[in-house]
């Protein structure tokens, strides 16, 4: 088990490093490759609320603070901490989701903290902040082994999972190779079980393909072999049309031109790199979804809200709460993503944030918030914050 999370991560790690050098207007990249993503202060919160706002301490953990998902995590959680009264502490777990994680974790536990954003949900984290009695909310990851859901439901301080709708994004993947007439599809993803989150994007694609009566031709689960396993099925399947991706990287995007099949296929897929505004303009790219970083506040929502007044966001700990992806699948909604999502202001502002909670907000409810996550998109951002980019 721990050789194959450390596989994931190490995959993850990958994705994001690709991820790094994809630069916008708040975000620079150091000589030593690191990523910092600079939103712009904005004071929208009334001044006589915040002398109201009781004071907390968060303790946010990553993998690694200076890729490009964590920097506009980091930078997304400062954003919101500087009008809100809480003071934010960063602790990188580095590779390790075992017992060198956890340890790092009880160092950091020693002190105090309102509550915690995490990207683990297991048994041996469930302890540490139950010992600790630190509410916890996992970020960016789903529940989906039946037992670890049991096994949440056993602890008090464990507030429950927020994520992307992954297996909706597959689905508008799918959907939007087929309206542009493939029917011969390809896909590259990672072993069942061995991510919940990639079990999902798995399960878009190919419940779409079935349900739309597209041919499925063969699944390529070996990531380390998913440039080579493109170029073997395009020569084993000259029929190839459209291709799928769990998380597309510069090295796909590679393969894709070396091999000339961006004349002949449509791609669809998540993460956005360095290259994918390229692809965008050059027609093979059909579909990306981003965003992901957006689970951050929505998780500090979780948190903050417990903390404020006891509410429970999330009653049922085994469930997870799920916010949409931002849909991306034309230049021009790249462009926007960029400017509206991925440049000075994050999905959400201070002001925002409060609204959802039910201290400030008497008639917010658990509800409201799955309904928000159901309702985000690229335009609801624009929509929101056209006022902040004029």
């Amino acid at each position: 088990m721990k050789k194959i999370i450390s596989i994931l991560l190490s995959l993850m790690m990958l994705a994001m490093a690709f991820m790094a050098a994809a630069e916008s207007e708040g975000t620079s990249i150091g000589s030593d490759g690191s990523v910092v993503t600079n939103y712009t202060s904005i004071d929208d919160v009334d001044p006589a609320v915040k002398e109201k706002l009781p004071h907390f301490e968060v303790l946010v953990t990553y993998a690694q603070f200076t890729d490009k998902l964590g920097s506009q995590y980091k930078s997304a959680i400062e954003f919101i901490c500087e009008q809100l009264n809480c003071t934010p502490t960063f602790v990188e777990s580095g590779s390790s989701f075992g017992d060198e994680g956890i340890s790092i974790l009880q160092s950091a536990l020693v002190k105090h903290y309102d509550f915690c954003l995490a990207l683990v949900a297991s048994e041996g984290y469930f302890k540490i902040f139950e010992e600790a009695k630190v509410p916890y909310i996992v970020v960016g990851s789903v529940l989906s082994d039946p037992a670890i859901i049991e096994t949440a439901r056993k602890y008090e301080y464990f507030m429950g999972c927020v994520g992307v709708d992954d297996y909706g994004a597959m689905v508008e993947g799918a959907t939007t190779l087929y309206n542009l007439g493939c029917r011969n599809v390809v896909w590259n993803g990672l072993p069942l079980g061995m991510s919940g989150q990639h079990d999902q994007r798995l399960h878009g694609f190919e419940d779409t393909a079935a349900k739309l009566g597209m041919n499925l031709l063969t699944e390529n689960m070996d990531y380390t072999a998913w440039a080579d396993g493109i170029a073997n099925a395009a020569a084993a399947y000259p029929e190839m049309d459209g291709l799928g991706c769990t998380a597309l990287s510069e090295s796909i995007y590679n393969t894709i031109v070396n091999e000339g099949l961006q004349d002949y296929i449509k791609v669809c897929g998540i993460d956005i790199t360095e290259s994918t505004g390229k692809a965008l303009e050059d027609g093979y790219l059909a579909y990306i979804a981003g965003g992901n970083y957006l689970a951050m506040q929505i998780g500090f929502v979780v948190g903050y809200n417990f903390a404020l007044d006891g509410t429970r966001i999330i009653a049922d700990n085994g469930t997870n709460l799920l916010w949409n992806n931002v849909h991306i699948h034309n230049i021009e909604e790249y462009n926007n993503y960029i400017k509206y999502l991925d440049s000075g202001i994050p999905g959400y502002t201070a002001q925002e944030i409060l609204n959802m909670t039910h201290w400030y907000n008497n008639d917010f409810t658990p509800d409201d918030l799955v309904a928000a996550g159901k309702a985000f998109s690229l335009e609801d951002v624009m929509t929101r914050h056209a006022h902040l980019f004029k």
